[in-house]
């Protein structure tokens, strides 16, 4: 618009009744005056609210406008063209200042060239008609400035909507809000610092700023006055005024450096995120805050939206999966960066890309799109993703999107593919040797039975056992002993037929299945094993000759792979209890032993819990005195239809079903329990013993120390009088363990003997590293001594070894006088046998 009074008033100054140009009095001093005239309403449209000078300059040149023509009526017109222009600019007082200056102007060219007696005669009229157009320009003037200024805040708030649209991240959106701000409060009010604050948890941080700087950038809540805190909880626009502007700069710790201020909130689903704070020395209009309402209202749907933009990308990007835009032509729209780590390519290079050149299929290396996958490849382990070496196998879920896209999700399942197998692999084989295991061998074994009866072939199982490979791991170790197993496992592999299955069913028990098999091929197979087994295995340092007991039983149609392997199973037990190192075919028969062997189990338990076991105890005498030193307690079991059951048929059971434990505790409370009651009735010394075996299941009992503490306590005797016998296999189990509990219970006075003692392994080692106080030679060295020096020699050599290692000895099995003789000159101090009494019940 001032521009448009601009053209108007250079036209008005211009073109002054040119018709009477002749009439002029200096007419170059006109000229020069409509000259100044126009070059002063260019630098008033130019300059005219920053140079004062203005303001005098025009009403000066319209005078002398007047005064150079020679009559004051030329000044009328450009009086009312340069007010035109003039009044636009400024307020209501510099609006009065302008027609004041106009009027006196145009009074002074009527002095000059009318005389001073001519001043006052149409004064009144030209004061009134230069006040009503000065009203009126500037009241038309501000009405423009106030729609040039709402379009250009309309202009500045909707390019930045715009920009708000694109925005990458918070810092954008910040930035954006801020010079918005700030770009359409700056003419209106001034302001001298724009915030935006974001809420975390109950403390506002700020975020961005511009204007002058502020010391504080984290403001809590609760500092914040009560009735302001509460507005922005609400997360309403909130004005603040002088008194409510300065108690929120106290709270902050600032200096009160602004009356007026504007809080706009950042909302999303009705709850505060942030605020834009306004800060001003002049209020703001109504229009103004309106517009920044709006906008405000705008910058809160684009924080919420890079914000969840931001979250979805982070979540995108860090996923394991990786995740593509497919369009509807099959090529690649988006691809997120952890499709890098799956494919080795980068995910900008594969968009636009066929997703073809991604995905294929293991065997005929080919995808066919998207709509394959909905129809067949969902879930399908058998896509991969890359066309490399090291292609990974994907697991696949779509989801179709706007306008035909579709999402595919790939997951790099190849880990846990190969888990999967793994898992599959080792649920069927040995981990050890690799053989199939039991589960696999069972299967196997049904198979193969299901192919004999359909094609009348033959088969059988051979179950392997190996003899005494519990010592070989006791000596050499337990890796030493994998190892073993695996050379073993390796050899019979190779002796067996290409056809033949080979198994470990754990320990020392391997089992081969040989199928569609005649007997001849049979014998040829279990003649290859016995021959690989017999060559000697490298074990450490060592060589070592292994032997093996091998139960076989022929299949036949509708039989079942439990019972083929169950009494081959039988038939190997025959094998070990026939001596080992042999083959034992099954027999009927057998199947019969191993039910009353089941059945012995059953009734043992119930012997136990029956009270049918009794104790029978044989004297151990002190050889140099005759007397009667202790007792050795020995288990026997009174069947009520077997009658006296002895120990060697009912003890091997109760070892094997861990049935041991709870017959060990009942007999060494019983035995402790008599010698208690012999006492008391004076039919012992208070020296006299009372000795006890121990099994090897019994010494590794945790609660072993604890049980023979809690027994000798309950019965009254000392420590001393409990004698507990121990075998060497017995200590051979963990020797580490059976070493600190068999230290433990010698702390507590208990004596402690070697039972059975050269029959095992390492002999002279655990005398040295068990504390032993007595050594019981075999009675198989004890029978022989009377037979001849090199028969005697062994017995002789036990005896003197425990003299030098100042541990007494007790000669099992002694039956004759002369034994008694030679153990006697020998210095043996204690003998146990027939040659004094059998074991006798106590009644005896």
């Amino acid at each position: 618009m001032q521009f448009l009074l601009l053209t108007a008033a250079v036209v008005l100054i211009a073109l002054i009744d040119l018709r009477r140009i002749d009439s002029v009095v200096s007419l170059p001093a006109y000229l020069a005056t409509v000259a100044g005239l126009l070059v002063w309403a260019v630098a008033l449209y130019r300059h005219g609210d920053r140079r004062s000078w203005l303001d005098i300059g025009g009403p000066i040149l319209v005078a002398c406008l007047g005064v150079a023509a020679g009559d004051y009526q030329w000044s009328f017109a450009a009086m009312y063209g340069a007010l035109f222009l003039h009044g636009t600019y400024g307020g209501a007082a510099r609006s009065a200042r302008t027609v004041v200056m106009y009027i006196a102007a145009y009074e002074t060219a009527v002095a000059v060239t009318r005389g001073v007696d001519a001043i006052g005669s149409g004064i009144v009229s030209h004061a009134i008609g230069v006040s009503v157009v000065g009203y009126l320009v500037r009241t038309i003037a501000s009405s423009v400035r106030r729609h040039d200024a709402a379009r250009q805040r309309e202009e500045v708030l909707t390019s930045a909507s715009g920009q708000l649209l694109t925005a990458n991240d918070p810092d954008d959106v910040a930035r954006l809000a801020l010079e918005a701000v700030a770009a359409v409060t700056a003419d209106a009010a001034r302001p001298h610092r724009v915030t935006l604050w974001h809420k975390r948890g109950d403390v506002l941080e700020m975020s961005a700023l511009t204007g002058t700087e502020l010391t504080v950038d984290r403001l809590a809540l609760e500092d914040v006055p009560t009735d302001l805190r509460a507005a922005y909880l609400d997360g309403g626009l909130v004005r603040l005024g002088p008194e409510r502007m300065a108690a929120l700069q106290r709270s902050m710790g600032a200096e009160v450096e602004f009356d007026h201020g504007l809080s706009v909130p950042l909302v999303e689903d009705g709850h505060l995120n942030g605020l834009l704070f306004v800060a001003t020395t002049e209020p703001l209009a109504h229009d103004t805050l309106a517009a920044l309402e709006r906008f405000m209202h705008e910058v809160s749907l684009a924080d919420v939206l890079v914000r969840r933009q931001a979250i979805l990308r982070g979540v995108v990007d860090n996923s394991a999966d990786a995740i593509l835009l497919v369009g509807r032509d099959d090529v690649i729209e988006f691809a997120s960066t952890s499709v890098t780590q799956l494919t080795g390519r980068e995910a900008a290079t594969l968009v636009g890309r066929p997703v073809a050149e991604l995905l294929f299929r293991r065997y005929d290396d080919t995808f066919v799109g998207v709509s394959g996958i909905t129809e067949a490849a969902v879930g399908d382990h058998d896509l991969f993703a890359g066309q490399t070496d090291d292609a990974r196998h994907v697991e696949i879920a779509i989801g179709a999107v706007h306008q035909g896209a579709t999402v595919v999700n790939l997951r790099d399942v190849t880990e846990r593919r190969r888990l999967e197998d793994e898992v599959t692999y080792r649920a069927f084989h040995d981990p050890v040797t690799g053989l199939a295991n039991r589960s696999l061998f069972n299967d196997r074994v049904d198979h193969a039975l299901a192919r004999a009866e359909r094609d009348n072939a033959h088969l059988a199982v051979a179950l392997i056992d190996l003899d005494d490979f519990k010592a070989i791991n006791d000596v050499h170790g337990h890796s030493e002993g994998d190892r073993l197993l695996v050379q073993i496992a390796q050899r019979l592999t190779s002796a067996v037929r290409r056809s033949d299955t080979c198994a470990r069913f754990g320990g020392d028990e391997f089992a081969v299945l040989m199928e569609d098999a005649t007997g001849d091929d049979i014998d040829v197979v279990l003649s290859r094993i016995a021959d690989a087994l017999a060559q000697p295995f490298d074990v450490g340092e060592h060589h070592v000759a292994i032997s093996a007991s091998i139960g076989l039983r022929h299949g036949h149609a509708n039989e079942s792979a439990d019972t083929l392997v169950g009494d081959a199973d039988v038939a190997m037990y025959v094998a070990k209890a026939q001596g080992k190192n042999q083959l034992v075919h099954f027999q009927d028969g057998m199947r019969l032993a191993a039910l009353q062997r089941l059945e012995l189990k059953s009734e043992l338990q119930a012997a136990i819990d029956n009270d049918q076991l009794v104790l029978h105890y044989q004297p151990i005498i002190e050889l140099k005195t005759g007397q009667t030193h202790g007792f050795e307690a020995l288990v026997r079991w009174d069947h009520p239809t077997r009658g006296l059951v002895p120990p060697d048929v009912f003890i091997p059971v109760a070892e094997d079903t861990g049935l041991i434990v709870p017959l060990g505790r009942w007999v060494l409370l019983q035995a402790c329990t008599q010698l208690a009651a012999w006492q008391t009735a004076g039919l012992t010394h208070q020296e006299m013993r009372i000795s006890v075996n121990l099994s090897p299941h019994q010494l590794l009992d945790p609660e072993l120390v604890d049980h023979v503490i809690a027994v000798i306590d309950q019965t009254g005797i000392r420590p001393q009088q409990l004698e507990l016998e121990v075998t060497e296999t017995a200590l051979m189990g963990e020797p580490e363990r059976a070493g600190e509990i068999l230290t433990a219970l010698s702390s507590l006075g208990i004596v402690v003997a070697i039972d059975d003692f050269g029959t095992g392994y390492s002999s002279f080692a655990y005398l040295q590293r068990f504390p032993v106080d007595v050594i019981k030679v075999d009675r198989s060295f004890v029978s022989r001594i009377t037979d001849g020096p090199e028969q005697a020699a062994l017995a002789h050599a036990i005896i003197k070894l425990a003299q030098t290692l100042n541990m007494a000895t007790v000669a099992e099995g002694v039956e004759e006088p002369a034994q008694e003789d030679v153990l006697n000159s020998w210095g043996c101090t204690h003998g146990q046998g027939w040659r004094w009494a059998r074991a006798m019940p106590t009644e005896d």
